[in-house]
């Protein structure tokens, strides 16, 4: 699958025109409810930063990629995207996302200053943590954000630069300040119990204000190892996502197979269950073996098998 050039020419001049913009939380704004909303796919990013091409982006553009998470978790050296990269992304529809290590917080209003459209906070165990996180994420006084209009936690501003120039004017950062997102990463067993899970998503509901700025991102591999093996992993990240939907709030995991067709059906569950958000399996690093139309083919067959099942017309594979 390529992309016309019309397509790529749209995006960019998007970018250049509203270079706040989130493209992912856009898509969702733009069809709710969630319950209807088409997928769309990611993959995690393990290249370093000075490693990195813009014709990277092109090639996960093509193969229809909509979201790539930039692993700093991992990788703290060269896994933070400076702003440079995060334009070569959205300029070609990706939305770049910074996932950054458990233990960080005023890193995340650091890696939205870069232009990263959000941050994935790894590991959350407890809705205080979370209710922290939150507020890292966020400007004082945004609506549906716990806590205290200020406070130590809470992002700093600084000017945020454009084409335009320096945007350093309240309302321009509150207008930039609005449309990120915060993706928190279930992968322990304490934030998989019913009264957490259902806490946090409460809490992820009002601070995305009905605009989908808010996610809940299942990590099946760390919670098969903190779990002490895979049994009930799958039907408790089905649970989350089951949670998650009944809220309208955005909800994905990392879905993989050992072959092509049982990645394709693995996703469908995923999207059957409410995940609108599907990581591959493969790496970013790994496309040089795969191939990234490869890789994406599997979730294209499953996002048109649910489309059909959504209106209703049963779709042969």
């Amino acid at each position: 699958m390529r992309l016309p050039l019309s397509v790529l020419a749209a995006r960019a001049q998007q970018h250049i025109l509203t270079p706040f913009a989130n493209p992912l939380a856009s898509h969702f704004q733009s069809q709710p409810p969630l319950r209807s909303a088409a997928p769309l796919l990611g993959i995690f990013n393990d290249v370093p930063a000075p490693l990195f091409r813009s014709t990277d982006a092109l090639a996960l553009a093509h193969a229809g990629f909509s979201f790539l998470v930039n692993d700093a978790e991992h990788d703290r050296a060269s896994g933070l995207y400076p702003r440079a990269h995060c334009e070569a992304l959205l300029e070609h529809g990706l939305t770049p996302i910074q996932r950054l290590p458990r233990e960080a917080r005023s890193e995340h209003g650091d890696a939205l200053l870069q232009g990263h459209r959000g941050t994935m906070a790894p590991c959350v165990r407890s809705l205080e943590e979370v209710d922290e996180i939150l507020q890292s994420c966020s400007l004082p006084h945004r609506p549906g954000c716990p806590g205290a209009p200020a406070g130590p936690l809470r992002r700093g501003a600084f000017p945020m630069r454009t084409r335009a120039g320096l945007q350093y004017t309240i309302p321009e950062l509150r207008e930039e300040d609005g449309r990120t997102m915060c993706v928190v990463q279930f992968e322990t067993p304490a934030a998989f119990e019913p009264p957490v899970r259902d806490a946090i998503l409460d809490r992820l509901a009002a601070f995305a204000n009905g605009k989908y700025l808010g996610a809940a991102f299942a990590g099946p591999f760390d919670l098969a190892v903190q779990s002490g093996g895979a049994e009930g992993v799958a039907a408790a990240i089905s649970s989350l996502h089951a949670a998650a939907i009944s809220r309208d709030v955005l909800s994905g995991s990392v879905v993989g197979g050992a072959t092509p067709q049982e990645t394709e059906e693995n996703m469908l569950a995923a999207m059957r269950a409410g995940a609108r958000l599907i990581a591959c399996g493969p790496l970013l690093s790994d496309l040089a073996y795969y191939g990234a139309d490869a890789v994406a083919e599997p979730f294209r067959r499953a996002a048109a098998r649910w489309a059909a099942e959504a209106a209703g017309v049963t779709r042969d594979k």
